[in-house]
This record gives structure tokens, C-alpha cells and sequence, in this order.
């Protein structure tokens, strides 16, 4: 891992930026200062929500200077069955990979130069490349939907042309999270609200205050909506186009930034924890302990429990020991997104990352 020679803060009283792509509030509440653990901590004006910066007290050399992770925007595909070697680099997105998903054999990764590529998942080629938005592509989902940084969904045909069938309006922010249960998408946006699509019509049909802060991450399981926020995820009925709050989950530490439902268990992840939560009487049942900063994504196999975190980290657990079985690095910055692929013959974890790169992951070996 390569760092950059510290770099002065640039300051005009109202913002602060290091590098020239990332620009932070500085003034009242937006800037948080180094907490006692370590932690710089600012409101990021690229997501609207408060991150990490830099984490550690190594990477805090005094008052005016920070250390800098220089970073790259190939996809790279690597083994990690055996060697751990670079196997192929994916060139195309000019940004840094925010989001992707899986249909059929292929995958769709969003980044931050406003694109969307679609790569075959068998030959690991560029089928096509698609300019979706103005800003950057923050979250996709798999029924065709695309939420972006310029406060809209755009829905696209992803049978044949490839082209956008409607893009659907409502967000006073950047749109962060989605996921779909029956016939209504689920939105989870900047703005603290949860809009309700139906996914017939494409038409708005409710408007939800979820939160005091961002939404920033959703997911659905027996017939119950989750939504994650600061030190916060509230559980929501589905009821028709109404959502119903249910129960607010407590004892989180900071953001919950990855939320995965299993048909038994809710995962959710924040600064260097995952809880486990009973999904029927949604009581915590296990605490894993990770390392790297908080957890920005969570993917779970048939016998794994897998987290990307602020630091560049992938954790691998055992799902039945809740032992951890392995830590894999070479990602250079924060692994944003985790999806999965099953079949039976292999199981394989994708993993995107701000540092640019794409990777493969072959679960079968991990023991």
C-alpha cells in the first residue's frame, strides 16, 4: 500500500478538501474533528452523509495534515482459489466503483464517472457501456432500477436495447439504497425519506419519513422493511403502499451502511461490528468483531458471512461457527459493494471497491 507524503487541508472557513475529489464541510456541526478513537470525521458533500476520513491515529499527523492512499480506477479480477494473483484488469469506468448487481450472466457496475458497464459474467468482457446519469451512479438493483447522485431513478431495458424506459422523480437527494418486495421498489434517499414505487406503473404512490439522517442502505424479508441510519435501523410492515414502524433496533455503534436478510437472520453492519439479529423476534443474537473501520457491505453464501469495510478489507466467517476464517487485502480503498452468485457448481463473491478495481472471489476453497 502506497501513501502519498502528508497534504495541508485547504481551507477557505467553509470547506475543507484534500485531493481534488474529495470536498468536506467545515463549518457548525459538519465538521467533526478527531474522536477519541481515532476517527476523523467529516460530512461528505459527494454522499451528504458523515464518514470516516482517515482512521487510526497513525494516519493523524498533526493539526493541519493528514496521510493521503493513492488510488487507481481499473477492475481487476484476481484468484483466490489458490494463487491470489491478478488473473485480468477490466478497463472502462473512468471512476471510482460505487455499486453493482447481477442478472443472468451478467453484471452491471455503476461508478462514479457517471456510467453504467455491463460485463459478461462468463468471459469477464465489456458487453456495453451505458451513460446513465449526470452525476454518479450510486446504487443499482437488480429489476432494472439505477438510483444516482442527481436525485433520480432511472429504470432501463436491460433485455435487448439497453436503453432508459423512464427515469422516476420525487428525491430532494441523492438516492443511496434499494431493494424490491412484491411489486413496489423500495427507495431510500439522502433527503431521510422512503419513497414507494409501484413497479407496474412506475408511479409514486407514498412518501415515508424514515429517519433524522440518510437512508442509507434498505432491505426486505418476511414481508418487513429495514432501514438503515445513524446508530439506527427502524423495521417497518409492508402494508399494502403504507409502511407501518414496527420496532427500532437499538445498540448500534455508528452509521448502519450494509443490511442483508437471510430467511432466518437479519446482518447489519457499522464501525467494526456485524449483528446478527433474530428475524422474527428481531433481538441481536451474535456480535462479530471486525477490524478495518466500519462496514460498507455484507454478502451471505450457504457457509459464509463476508463484509468489505471503510479500510479495504474483506472479513470471511464460518456461518455456523461464527469464526472468522480469513481476511483478504489488495483492495487500495473502501469496498463500497459485495454481491453473490450461486450455482451448483461454485459460489463466487464480486466485490467493488473506491480504489477502481472489480474482484472475483471463489467461496468453495474458503475453510
Amino acid at each position: 500500500l502506497s501513501l502519498l507524503p502528508s497534504l495541508p487541508f485547504v481551507s477557505d472557513g467553509a470547506m475543507l478538501t484534500f485531493l481534488s475529489s474529495n470536498i468536506y464541510k467545515t463549518t457548525g456541526k459538519s465538521f467533526k474533528g478527531l474522536a477519541q478513537s481515532g476517527v476523523l470525521v467529516c460530512f461528505n458533500e459527494f454522499n451528504h452523509i458523515e464518514q470516516e476520513v482517515i482512521v487510526g491515529p497513525a494516519s493523524w499527523q498533526n493539526q493541519h495534515s493528514v496521510k493521503i492512499t493513492s488510488l487507481t480506477t481499473s477492475l481487476t479480477v484476481w484468484d483466490t482459489c489458490t494463487t491470489y494473483k491478478c488473473q485480468k484488469t477490466l478497463e472502462g469506468h473512468d471512476g471510482i466503483v460505487l455499486a453493482f448487481c447481477i442478472q443472468g450472466n451478467k453484471l452491471y457496475s455503476g461508478s462514479a464517472d457517471c456510467t453504467i458497464i455491463v460485463w459478461d459474467i462468463q468471459t469477464l468482457q465489456k458487453v456495453n457501456t451505458i451513460r446513465a446519469h449526470d452525476k454518479p451512479v450510486c446504487t443499482l438493483v437488480s429489476s432494472h432500477n439505477i438510483g444516482s447522485s442527481d436525485k433520480t431513478i432511472k429504470v432501463w431495458d436491460t433485455c435487448t436495447t439497453y436503453k432508459c424506459q423512464k427515469t422516476l422523480e420525487g428525491h430532494d437527494g441523492i438516492v443511496l439504497a434499494f431493494c424490491i418486495q412484491g411489486n413496489k421498489l423500495y427507495s431510500g434517499s439522502a433527503d431521510c425519506t422512503i419513497i414507494v414505487w409501484d413497479i407496474q406503473t412506475l408511479q409514486k404512490v407514498n412518501t415515508i419519513r424514515a429517519h433524522d439522517k440518510p437512508v442509507c442502505t434498505l432491505v426486505s424479508s418476511h414481508n418487513m422493511l429495514f432501514s438503515g441510519s445513524l446508530k439506527a435501523i427502524k423495521v417497518w410492515d409492508i402494508v399494502g403502499t403504507e409502511l407501518k414502524l414496527k420496532k427500532e433496533l437499538t445498540g448500534l455503534n455508528h452509521w448502519v451502511r450494509a443490511l442483508v436478510a437471510s430467511q432466518n437472520h437479519l446482518y447489519s453492519g457499522s464501525y467494526q461490528t456485524i449483528k446478527i439479529w433474530d428475524i422474527q423476534n428481531l433481538e441481536c443474537v451474535h456480535v462479530l468483531q471486525t477490524s478495518g473501520g466500519s462496514v460498507y457491505s455484507i454478502a451471505v453464501t450457504n457457509h459464509h458471512i463476508v463484509c468489505g469495510t471503510y479500510e479495504n478489507l474483506i472479513h470471511v466467517w464460518d456461518i455456523e461457527t461464527k469464526e472468522q476464517v480469513r481476511t483478504l487485502t489488495g483492495h487500495v480503498g473502501t469496498v463500497y459493494a459485495l454481491a453473490v452468485i450461486s450455482t451448483p457448481d461454485q459460489t463466487k463473491v464480486f466485490s467493488a471497491s473506491y480504489d477502481g478495481s472489480l474482484r472475483v472471489l471463489s467461496m468453495d476453497n474458503m475453510i
